[in-house]
C-alpha cells in the first residue's frame, strides 16, 4: 500500500472524509517494542496458485468520519465473527443464479497459500497489527436489493441502489497472498466498500451478489490502492479477471509499518467522541469497523504519533462492533 501524501494524510484525519472515499495508507509510527519485520526481507512464498511474494499493509483509510463519515475495513481479526452467509457452494451441479458471500464454498488451502501470523505486533499485543501484517484484497459485487451502507445495523451512511457496485473485504492477508479468502459475514452483513463513492462500511450479504468473473474494472480498494483478489479460493481458484491492479505485491511491501509501534503499552479507558469512527488493522492502515460516540474503549498500546490500539470494553452497536473488538483508533479522537 501506498504512503499517504502530505494532502491525503490531511484528509484521512478530518472527521469528514474527502471525496474520494477512504485514502490507503501504510504510514506509522516508530521503532520501539515488537520492532521489526518477520520473513526476512520478503513475503512468505508458496502454496498458493496465484500467490505473490511481496508487499503488505492493506488499503489504508483515513480518520474518523462523523455523523455518518466514510470508512472502510479490516481490524484485528473480527471478533463475533459469524458464519458466513448468502450464498454458499453451487449444489445440484448447476451453476445458482446468485452467487452470494463468500463466491462458492470453503477456501481451497491451495489457492489461498501460506497463513500464519507474520508482521510485527506492537508490545507484542495480540491484534496489534503493523501496515505489514494487514494486506486485504477485495471481491467484487453488486447489489441486487435496494439497502443502505451501515455503520452498525441502525446506523446507515448511505443508500446502495440495484446494480451499483460494492467491494467485499478479503480476510487479513498476512502473507500478502494474491488470492486470501473473504472475509466471514457478521450476523448477516458483510464489510466493504462502496465503489461509486469509495466510503466503506457494512451491507446485508443477503443483497450481494458475486461479480468476479465479468471483467471491468478491479476492485482495487476505496482510493485505488490495494488490490483485487487475483483467483477465487472459493470456486476451484478460477481466475477474476480485471483491468487494474490484483497483485498483493504490487501495493504493499514486507517494510510497511516497520515503525508503527514506538510507543507503550498502557491499561486505560476512554470515551469514543465522533458519532461514528474507524477501527483499523493497523495505524492509517485498514478499516475493519466503526466505533461510535459513547463507546468506551481500553487503550492496550499507545504510539507517538497519534494511535491508539484499544479494545472496546462497553459498545453502543453490539451487532457489528462486540465488545472485545480491537484496532486502532485516533487518540485525538478519545477522551
Amino acid at each position: 500500500m501506498k504512503q499517504l501524501s502530505a494532502l491525503g494524510l490531511l484528509a484521512s484525519l478530518s472527521l469528514v472524509p474527502a471525496c474520494g472515499g477512504e485514502d490507503s495508507a501504510d504510514t506509522g509510527t516508530g521503532g520501539g517494542a515488537g520492532n521489526g519485520v518477520d520473513g526476512g526481507g520478503g513475503w512468505p512464498s508458496g502454496g498458493s496458485a496465484g500467490a505473490s511474494t511481496g508487499g503488505a499493509a492493506g488499503a489504508a483509510s483515513g480518520g474518523a468520519p462523523s455523523g455518518g463519515g466514510a470508512p472502510s475495513g479490516g481490524g484485528g481479526a473480527p471478533s463475533g465473527g459469524g458464519a458466513p452467509s448468502g450464498g454458499g457452494a453451487p449444489s445440484g451441479g448447476g451453476a445458482p443464479s446468485k452467487i452470494g458471500v463468500p463466491p462458492g464454498g470453503p477456501e481451497d488451502p491451495n489457492c489461498t497459500g501460506p497463513g500464519g501470523e507474520a508482521g510485527t505486533k506492537c508490545g507484542g499485543i495480540s491484534d496489534a497489527h503493523v501496515a505489514n501484517g494487514v494486506n486485504v484484497g477485495y471481491y467484487p459485487y453488486k447489489i441486487t436489493t435496494a439497502t443502505n451502507l451501515h455503520t452498525c445495523d441502525s446506523r446507515t451512511l448511505e443508500a446502495l441502489a440495484v446494480g451499483q457496485g460494492f467491494a467485499v473485504q478479503s480476510s487479513r492477508n498476512p502473507s500478502c497472498s494474491d488470492n486470501p479468502p473473504v472475509r466471514p459475514a457478521l450476523n448477516g452483513f458483510v464489510f466493504g466498500y462502496a465503489r461509486a463513492s469509495g466510503t466503506s462500511g457494512w451491507v446485508p450479504a443477503s443483497a450481494l451478489e458475486f461479480a468476479g468473473y465479468t471483467g471491468g474494472n478491479c476492485a482495487d480498494g476505496p482510493a485505488d490502492a490495494d488490490f483485487q483478489v487475483k483467483s477465487n479460493p472459493h470456486d476451484g481458484c478460477k481466475a477474476m479477471t480485471c483491468t487494474g491492479n490484483s497483485s498483493c505485491a504490487a501495493t504493499n511491501k514486507p517494510t510497511d509499518g516497520q515503525d508503527d509501534c514506538g510507543g507503550q503499552s498502557m491499561n486505560v479507558t476512554k470515551t469514543v467522541v465522533p458519532n461514528d469512527m474507524y477501527l483499523r488493522y493497523a495505524p492509517l492502515s485498514t478499516a475493519i469497523r466503526y466505533v461510535h460516540k459513547g463507546d468506551k474503549v481500553k487503550i492496550l498500546y499507545q504510539n507517538p504519533k497519534g494511535w491508539s490500539f484499544v479494545e472496546v470494553s462497553a459498545t453502543t452497536c453490539a451487532s457489528l462492533t462486540p465488545n472485545g473488538s480491537r484496532g486502532w483508533v485516533m487518540t485525538s479522537q478519545l477522551q
